[in-house]
């Protein structure tokens, strides 16, 4: 799916978020640290970072977009951010207030969310990956890539992988095999690309997030990461609650 189609779909009525779940998916955005930002209907798409959620609903601090820096008068502009939370697409609408400090660096200072929007396509949740947890992922006539794994749950896994040398990465190409570790087993499953993510710089080189379907995922395996998916989200609840 292109950035434009995701913003289409997400971005609707059907996909609007009552207010708990729209302050639960605001307090987890930390757990997501690059976004697509739209600033302004005639701009085009850029990717920052998200520096910091600012306690007591003072806003949010971001990486700044080139438009940031070149208007910084332009207080009160309504901006749509959108990226991945627990693998879902999951976008903000969000207004600018200027120009800030994180650190000792220049941040781009937003109001907390105003709308929250997230298009619920999977039938299973997720859960973030272990610190550290990675993997193989195989592919037809060309090198296995290493995988950062990210998030997964029953349905498929959400990962970070390095730019192919052999040939780009596709939508729907299916991928004979996907090795993990998981809670002490090694697992081997088959799975297609559903989501790809544009290149991006990082402390490991140029990488692309993925997103995969698994096919046929034996029985054992599904169960735990249903379990998995269950726990997290019924603790993020509770973190919700008592925020």
């Amino acid at each position: 799916m292109t950035t434009q189609n995701l913003f289409h779909e997400l971005f609707q009525q059907s996909c609007l978020q009552g207010p708990s779940s729209a302050r639960r998916l605001t307090m987890a955005m930390p757990e997501q640290s690059y976004w697509q930002i739209l600033p302004g209907e005639n701009a085009r798409v850029q990717e920052t970072e998200l520096f910091e959620l600012l306690p007591n609903d003072q806003g949010l601090l971001f990486d700044p977009w080139p438009q940031a820096t070149a208007h910084p008068d332009r207080v009160g502009q309504e901006l749509w951010c959108w990226g991945m939370l627990a693998g879902i697409p999951t976008g903000f609408c969000l207004r600018f207030l200027g120009i800030g400090r994180w650190r000792r660096y220049p941040a781009a200072h937003c109001t907390p969310p105003e709308r929250v929007y997230q298009w619920q396509r999977r039938g299973h949740l997720r859960a973030p990956a272990g610190a550290g947890m990675s993997g193989e992922l195989q592919r037809r006539g060309a090198r296995a890539l290493r995988m950062q794994i990210l998030d997964l749950g029953a349905g498929g896994l959400r990962a970070s992988v390095p730019m192919p040398r052999d040939y780009p990465l596709t939508v729907q190409e299916n991928l004979p095999e996907l090795c993990f570790s998981l809670a002490g087993r090694q697992h081997r499953v088959a799975a297609r690309i559903c989501h790809l993510g544009g290149p991006r710089r990082s402390a490991d080189g140029i990488v692309q997030e993925i997103g995969v379907a698994f096919l046929a995922p034996p029985a054992a395996l599904q169960e735990y990461l249903i379990q998995l998916g269950l726990r997290y989200n019924r603790e993020a609840l509770r973190r919700t609650s008592l925020a």
